[in-house]
């Protein structure tokens, strides 16, 4: 088997991810909507914001992941969003866009001290980044699904990076040394997160049959 057929399995067990057995979104909301009121009272938001682990860690995720469950539009805004966004591009650019915006050092240190950007990424992140990963997931082919994981990927790893090899205290509101300790976190996630995607790709959810049969495919083609 060659190169080219492991990367077509790989994006086909991809592409078969759907995210369709995820939590009741009525829960989901009733968990977001805590988690916003709660990050936007003081001591709601002295907890989460007190360190960088629980800031980048904890409530960051915690925001993406429920507005991703979250995310089951009613059929008039459904079909409104297939007919300007039938592939998943303007949800791609959102999602890149805001995430990148977030992993900014100077961004989380203005959520911080600022209420109003405070406010800006308890309502952003849920919706820029957790809804749009939603909606190009379920819109998108496998090639996009890839560039979505792989981005993704590489961003989670380069600011791990960035973190541990600074010099400079890039946050002004964390210690240099809680600043490495998330870089070292974040390539610990990059780690695991790239070895369970490869496994996912080659042994996922595709049976034995299949892998044959686009493995036979592939090589007629």
């Amino acid at each position: 088997m060659d190169i080219l057929t492991l990367c077509n399995m790989a994006s086909r067990r991809l592409n078969n991810w759907q995210l369709n057995e995820l939590p009741a979104p009525s829960t989901a909301r009733a968990l977001l909507v805590f988690v916003i009121m709660v990050g936007i009272t003081p001591a709601g938001a002295m907890w989460f914001e007190s360190s960088m682990t629980t800031h980048m860690l904890v409530q960051l995720p915690l925001l993406i992941v429920l507005g991703a469950v979250c995310y089951q539009p009613k059929a008039q805004l459904n079909s409104f969003l297939t007919r300007i966004d039938p592939l998943g591009a303007i949800a791609f650019i959102c999602y890149t866009g805001w995430m990148l915006f977030w992993m900014l050092p100077l961004n989380l240190d203005l959520a911080t001290i600022e209420p109003s950007v405070r406010l800006l990424k308890l309502i952003s992140v849920p919706i820029g980044i957790g809804c749009c990963f939603r909606w190009l997931w379920h819109q998108s082919n496998a090639v996009l699904k890839c560039v979505v994981v792989f981005e993704t990927w590489a961003s989670v790893t380069r600011l791990g990076w960035l973190y541990i090899e600074s010099p400079l205290q890039l946050c002004s509101s964390y210690l240099i040394g809680e600043q490495q300790r998330v870089g070292t976190l974040l390539l610990v996630i990059s780690g695991i997160s790239a070895t369970v995607a490869v496994f996912y790709s080659l042994f996922g959810s595709f049976n034995k049959k299949n892998d044959s049969t686009l493995a036979k495919s592939t090589s007629n083609g």
